[in-house]
């Protein structure tokens, strides 16, 4: 829907106005505090004419008004401005994620608090080797008589897993491996169950090996892929929004649910940045999801979100996210 430019300014300041304060805008205060040459009455008549469109709601008769989520997803498409991170925090957000480049769990843990120190809102990332990543070498290495290591190394990441082996000697594993490298390098870990039917007879030896390598890396693929950081979530409680126990508690179990974050985080895949507003999509619920993905070697492999009240700063969380997502791809890339 197509707004003049003077009802884009005023639902841009109602936004902006209400994210600062938190309670709903009066024509008095946006003649105020942004449009000093515009008439009250004017201002009156947009408002009522942008209530009508269903970009505002006045919640009280004598109140003024707050932005719909119809009002909110104009904003972000159409009205926002790109807001930068000052030097301060975009230091802090380089330091912690260069420091940790060494430890994946660890750095996925302090990426999830540096978010949510950054925001002041909850943060949530993700991080594992995703089903389309492709096999670049495989190892078969003895570790004694009935175990052998399992090393995978794709494009995007090593697994490496103890499996239980049958009694074979250096030279039969050798066999297998070098078999089994032939079969699984250049496949994407998605496509790898499928050849667990293929052995040919000569190698019938090892189908219990193969089928244990197999399961090993299906189910590794599996768990990296469900790796998942929430931090921050005490910080919602600075806004008046979660003072209402039930809106918290709604949002807190949304947060302590990974399969429904998942399923939040990974809607919109196709973008970049995505923003959910109330994705609940019931009342009470009281929440906000802005999700950044991160790439490496082309392929995405991992995601960093920001969860906040309705109202949260868009602008701010998405500066921080690309800032986040940026310093990962460059480290993560550079190993």
């Amino acid at each position: 829907m197509d707004l003049s430019e003077r009802k884009k300014r005023i639902l841009k300041a109602v936004v902006s106005e209400n994210i600062r304060t938190a309670e709903p805008v009066s024509s008095l205060e946006l003649q105020k505090e942004y449009l000093q040459n515009v008439s009250s009455a004017t201002i009156r008549n947009e408002l009522a004419a942008l209530e009508e469109m269903g970009f505002l709601i006045q919640p009280h008769t004598s109140s003024g008004r707050i932005p719909t989520v119809e009002g909110y997803k104009k904003y972000i498409s159409e009205l926002m401005t790109e807001q930068k991170l000052s030097r301060l925090e975009s230091e802090k957000i380089r330091e912690t994620i260069n420091n940790r480049i060494s430890n994946i769990t660890e750095m996925v843990e302090n990426t999830a608090k540096v978010i949510a120190d950054a925001s002041n809102y909850a943060s949530i990332v993700s991080m594992g080797i995703t089903d389309q990543a492709a096999v670049e070498s495989f190892r078969l290495i003895k570790i004694d008589k009935t175990r052998a290591l399992v090393l995978v190394v794709t494009d995007i990441g090593t697994m490496k897993e103890v499996v239980l082996a049958p009694d074979i000697d250096e030279s039969e594993l050798l066999s297998a491996e070098k078999y089994m490298s032939s079969r699984l390098v250049g496949m994407t870990l998605g496509d790898i169950q499928a050849v667990k039917n293929s052995m040919p007879k000569e190698l019938e030896r090892y189908r219990i090996l193969f089928e244990s390598i197999i399961e090993v890396i299906t189910e590794k693929s599996s768990e990296d892929k469900s790796k998942m950081v929430v931090a921050g979530k005490e910080k919602l409680l600075d806004y008046p929004e979660y003072q209402d126990i039930k809106t918290f508690k709604n949002t807190l179990e949304v947060l302590n649910d990974k399969d429904k974050l998942s399923s939040i985080i990974s809607s919109g895949d196709e973008l970049e940045i995505s923003v959910k507003i109330n994705p609940e999509e019931k009342a009470g619920s009281g929440f906000s999801v802005v999700t950044a993905k991160y790439k490496i070697n082309g392929k995405v492999a991992g995601t960093a979100s920001v969860v906040g009240p309705v109202r949260m700063d868009y602008a701010k969380a998405i500066s921080i996210l690309k800032n986040v997502t940026g310093r990962i791809e460059e480290n993560m890339n550079k190993e």
